[in-house]
């Protein structure tokens, strides 16, 4: 399996696959990601260097047009691509011999059910994954937060503190 994008929700769910026993890689642009990840225990690369990997399943965190167009070199025949992340002025083309001809799934995702948060926050009480928080910012600061997100400079969550006690 592979996870692309290794922001907030990119280095937790391939801290998941591995907690549920897969194997798993995670890419990114980021150099400061791709440590963290490893700081983890969890296998991860930097983005140009995913090549050829045929994976089972490949998450998209990102969701822009470059990101999806390595999910889909990445995923194998009869695989498929979970698209996780998305912008809201990003579109993505697949080829459409991928879906008939080689039989790739492409599955949207936008949230979890109540069941599967509930087992998600069991995965972080009993220490199999651990919260990567990169910063906690006061709401005077939300501006600089948003930008910080906006240009990948974010390992993990961010968190902006809106009742003032940070």
């Amino acid at each position: 399996m592979g996870v692309i994008g290794l922001g907030g929700v990119g280095i937790h769910a391939l801290q998941i696959v591995r907690a549920a026993g897969a194997e798993a890689i995670g890419f990114d642009l980021s150099p400061r990601a791709i440590d963290a990840a490893r700081a983890l225990g969890l296998e991860a690369r930097p983005a140009g260097e995913a090549r050829d990997e045929e994976l089972d399943v490949v998450i998209d965190a990102v969701g822009q047009e470059a990101t999806m167009r390595q999910a889909e070199q990445l995923v194998r025949a009869g695989g498929r691509i979970v698209a996780v992340g998305y912008s809201a002025t990003s579109s993505f083309v697949v080829p459409s011999r991928r879906f008939f001809l080689e039989e790739v799934e492409l599955l949207g995702s936008r949230y979890v059910r109540m069941d599967e948060l509930q087992r998600a926050i069991q995965l972080v009480a009993d220490g199999r994954v651990r919260m990567m928080v990169d910063a906690v910012k006061p709401f005077a600061e939300a501006g600089e937060a948003l930008t910080a997100l906006r240009e990948g400079g974010v390992v993990g969550r961010l968190v902006v503190d809106v009742a003032g006690v940070t």
